[in-house]
C-alpha cells in the first residue's frame, strides 16, 4: 500500500544484514536496467525511513550523513519534508550500483541500531493508511507555529541529564531545541541549574516535554535520539527520568521490564512525590 499522493509502490526488506543487502543489490540492478543505467553511469534510487529517526541519519551537523557519502561514495540526499499522508522521509541516493548499495547498507546500519535500542519499532516502517491526513502539509524538518503547550502538565516527561548534555539539547542561541520542538510540535525547556529535587546533583538539568499526548510521545523518541547522537565519549550511557512515584511501584516496574526488555533500577526521592 501507498498514500494516493506517492505515485510509486512501497517495497519493505526484512532480515539479517547480508539478507538485505544482497536483496538491495538485486533490486538496485533491476533498477537500472529499467532505467537503462549502463555499468559505471549514475543512477538514482531512493529510500524512504522514519521521520523520527532522520536526525540520526543525517546526524550533528550532517557529521553522520557526510560519512554516508565518504565511505560509499554516492551523493545522498534527505529530504526536508515528510512525504504527503505518512510518517516517513525520503532519501534520495545516486551513483554506480555499488555505491548506491554501499550507502543503503550504511543507512540501514544507523536505522538497525536506533532499532536495537528501542528507538525504532517494526511499527514504524509499515505505512499504517490514515495515521497521517493526506491533506495535511508535511511537518518534520518544515516551519510551523510554534508548539502547543496543552496536555495535562502532571504526565510531562521529565529527563535529567548533565549540564554537557543539556547544552547539547539546547544549541547554539537555542537553535538545536528550537528545531526539536518544530519537529516533534512538543513543549520542549530545559530547566535551570539548581531547579531539581533534593537527591539529584545540583549540576545536573531537567529537561521537560510537554504538549499532547503524540507530539509528547514524538518529542521523547526525538530528544532521546539527539542525545544518541552526541559523540560517543560524551553521550550517556543510562536514561534517567523523573516520574510520579504512583508508576516506582514494583507491579509498574515489572510490566515495563516485560514489555521493553530493559534494565530498570528505581530511586527514591526522599520528601519528594517523584522517583529517580
Amino acid at each position: 500500500d501507498a498514500p494516493a499522493s506517492l505515485s510509486d509502490k512501497i517495497l519493505t526488506v526484512s532480515g539479517n544484514v547480508e539478507q538485505k543487502e544482497a536483496a538491495c543489490r538485486r533490486i538496485v540492478d533491476k533498477l537500472r536496467v529499467l532505467q537503462d543505467v549502463v555499468d559505471q553511469e549514475p543512477g538514482v534510487f531512493v529510500i524512504i525511513v522514519p521521520s523520527s529517526a532522520a536526525p540520526a541519519v543525517i546526524g550533528t551537523k550532517g557529521s553522520q550523513i557526510k560519512e554516508v557519502i565518504e565511505l560509499s561514495g554516492a551523493e545522498v540526499s534527505v529530504a526536508k519534508e515528510s512525504i504527503i499522508g505518512m510518517n516517513d522521509q525520503p532519501i534520495g541516493v545516486t551513483g554506480t550500483g555499488g555505491q548506491v548499495v554501499s550507502a543503503v547498507s550504511k543507512i540501514n546500519a544507523i536505522l538497525q541500531d536506533l532499532a536495537d535500542r528501542g528507538r525504532l519499532q517494526p511499527t514504524d516502517f509499515r505505512y499504517r493508511p490514515g495515521s497521517v491526513r493526506e491533506d495535511q502539509p508535511p511537518t518534520f524538518g518544515a516551519a510551523r507555529a510554534a508548539p502547543a503547550t496543552g496536555g495535562n502538565p502532571r504526565t510531562n516527561a521529565k529527563f535529567v541529564v548533565a549540564t554537557q548534555v543539556a547544552g547539547w539539547i539546547i544549541g547554539k542561541q537555542g537553535r538545536h531545541i528550537r528545531e526539536l520542538q518544530d519537529n516533534s510540535g512538543a513543549h520542549i525547556q530545559v530547566m535551570k541549574e539548581g531547579e531539581v529535587p533534593p537527591g539529584v546533583p545540583a549540576t545536573d538539568r531537567i529537561v521537560e516535554i510537554g504538549g499532547r499526548p503524540d507530539a509528547k510521545a514524538e518529542g521523547i523518541q526525538i530528544i532521546l535520539i539527539a542525545v544518541d547522537s552526541m559523540p560517543a565519549m560524551s553521550a550517556p550511557r543510562e536514561t534517567v527520568m523523573l516520574i510520579p512515584r504512583q508508576l516506582t511501584a514494583d507491579a509498574e516496574i515489572k510490566d515495563v521490564r516485560q514489555m521493553s526488555g530493559c534494565e530498570i533500577e528505581v530511586r527514591d526521592l526522599p520528601a519528594h512525590d517523584e522517583g529517580l
